[in-house]
């Protein structure tokens, strides 16, 4: 659990940590034993692994080992076997302390919960700095002397600009298409699908061919001030509905109930390109309309909400499908004019050569003459500067599992429940994948 306010007079809060030899380490507590991964071991949990201290010897256990990560702003994360973090989870399950200790964030970036602070008893600060390594000593190179040859210009090649990459947020009025979700199913009108629900029409990702269903596809609008709206076959417009949807694990579901969209922001999405030909749809509350993986009872598994907080997360970005190829499409210039550099001129100054022919004497005494050559020059050329350019990170995000989340509560959260946000006590909706290890005494 995450409730000790002190270390220094709580043994139970100081971890004695070993190195397994492969990168990994294993954190051991007061009680000789060792943190680990345990799976199903907490009943009603919102999470299938939550951290027990039961392992006795960490050998051939990878769930009692912890991949160390770095980052940033002097904390780590623990990454345990199943690739998923070591996290704070508030009310996840049903103990004597809200904040407890659960391997369930895919990613040590989703949150401050994922990160810890490393606190020594010996310095009161991070114990766990690597020491920076010496760099070696710098030897200049003398530059070499060559000698300066007659300057060349070049004749640079025309600079043809790459034109950027066409948008997916430009339409027209009436233009018709079908939204594909990360799980290739379409966005779709279903009638009845909510027991109790607040209006008939609610929004699931359950059609898996939209030529045939009329209920997934739907005409766009534009509303004239950058945003856009979905009208479905009923001729109601899909929107955001608050507390809509009874036992719903969060509170905006997608409905289509709204008959005018005039006046009424929650019935009008911002297109945001995602920048892989997929797009998301912002609300009017700043966040996106997203796929949502058992997170009330419905008629079918993924239901439409309005809960992700990032146009990066895949449940939250759309295909566009249509039989017009450039539905979405913005135009882009077809020919760009090439640019031309112009030279600076640069002073061409030759040498004469030296001739190896003595030429024979004469009496004439010879006509001085008024050119005279320029002195031949060495001049030290500098020496050259090399460049190294930098190629930007790549960041890959991971793709979230779909596997079941279980509400902790009837109650609909108002956060993803598990990312704790440190202001928000609910669960995030992010799914931990279901590597089954048994506690030590059982077997893994």
């Amino acid at each position: 659990f995450v409730h000790v306010t002190n270390p220094q007079a709580s043994p139970w809060a100081e971890w004695k940590v070993y190195n397994t030899g492969d990168g990994k380490i294993v954190l051991k507590a007061d009680t000789n034993n060792y943190l680990a991964r345990c799976n199903n071991c907490a009943p009603g949990a919102a999470y299938p692994d939550e951290a027990f201290v039961h392992v006795n010897d960490w050998h051939g256990k990878p769930w009692a080992q912890w991949s160390c990560v770095d980052v940033g702003g002097g904390k780590v994360a623990l990454q345990s076997d199943s690739g998923h973090f070591l996290a704070r989870c508030n009310n996840c399950v049903k103990s004597i302390y809200p904040d407890s200790g659960f391997v369930h964030p895919p990613t040590s970036t989703v949150g401050s919960w994922a990160q810890w602070t490393i606190v020594s008893k010996q310095n009161g600060e991070s114990s766990d700095r690597c020491p920076a390594p010496t760099p070696p000593p710098v030897v200049p190179t003398p530059a070499p002397v060559v000698p300066t040859p007659c300057p060349v210009i070049p004749t640079p090649a025309p600079v043809v600009p790459t034109p950027p990459p066409s948008s997916r947020c430009c339409f027209k009025d009436g233009d018709v298409l079908s939204l594909r979700s990360d799980s290739g199913k379409f966005l779709g009108r279903c009638n009845n699908c909510i027991s109790r629900g607040a209006y008939p029409d609610s929004a699931f990702v359950h059609v898996p061919e939209p030529k045939a269903a009329p209920w997934a596809q739907w005409k766009v609008f534009n509303t004239g001030d950058g945003k856009i709206v979905l009208q479905a076959d009923s001729n109601n417009f899909l929107a955001r509905c608050n507390n809509c949807a009874p036992t719903a694990a969060y509170p905006d579901e997608a409905f289509v109930h709204v008959s005018d969209w005039h006046g009424k922001s929650y019935a009008q999405w911002t297109c945001e390109d995602a920048g892989n030909g997929k797009i998301s749809l912002k609300a009017d509350t700043g966040r996106r309309l997203a796929r949502c993986n058992n997170c009330l009872p419905g008629a079918y598994p993924d239901s439409a909400f309005v809960h992700s907080n990032s146009v990066s997360d895949p449940w939250a970005q759309w295909d566009i499908v249509s039989d017009n190829s450039n539905v979405g499409r913005c135009v882009a210039p077809t020919t760009l004019a090439p640019t031309t550099l112009t030279p600076t001129p640069t002073t061409t100054t030759k040498t004469p050569a030296p001739t190896t022919t003595t030429p024979a004497p004469t009496t004439t005494t010879p006509t001085p003459t008024t050119t005279t050559p320029a002195p031949t020059t060495t001049t030290k050329t500098p020496a050259p500067t090399t460049t190294t350019t930098t190629p930007a990170p790549t960041t890959t995000t991971q793709a979230p599992t779909t596997t079941t989340l279980t509400p902790t509560t009837a109650t609909p959260a108002t956060t993803q429940p598990g990312y704790d946000d440190p202001t928000d006590d609910t669960p995030s909706d992010d799914t931990p994948s279901d590597d089954t290890p048994s506690d030590d005494n059982t077997g893994y």
